[in-house]
């Protein structure tokens, strides 16, 4: 049976300090503390119907761009016209 170390592989939860927003819809999540690196950072939206997307990172500053999720009903299909 093989043993697997995970004692590197701590996972912390953190809310963010401040949130400030730009024209373009990208919210800026000032952290506590400054993530190890970008593929550590795990994000959750709680908003049934929302998505959370990571754009970019500078120290403690995750830039993020929250989505509304779009359905489509089948007695009215989105056509493109």
């Amino acid at each position: 049976m093989a043993t697997n170390d995970y004692s590197g592989n701590v996972c912390t939860m953190e809310s963010f300090t401040a949130q400030t927003t730009d024209g373009s819809g990208n919210i800026d999540l000032t952290v506590q503390s400054t993530p190890a690196a970008d593929d550590a950072i795990i994000l959750y939206c709680n908003t049934p119907g929302y998505v959370v997307e990571f754009d970019s990172r500078t120290a403690k500053v995750i830039t993020v761009l929250i989505t509304k999720l779009g359905y489509h009903k089948v007695n009215n299909p989105v056509t493109g016209s």
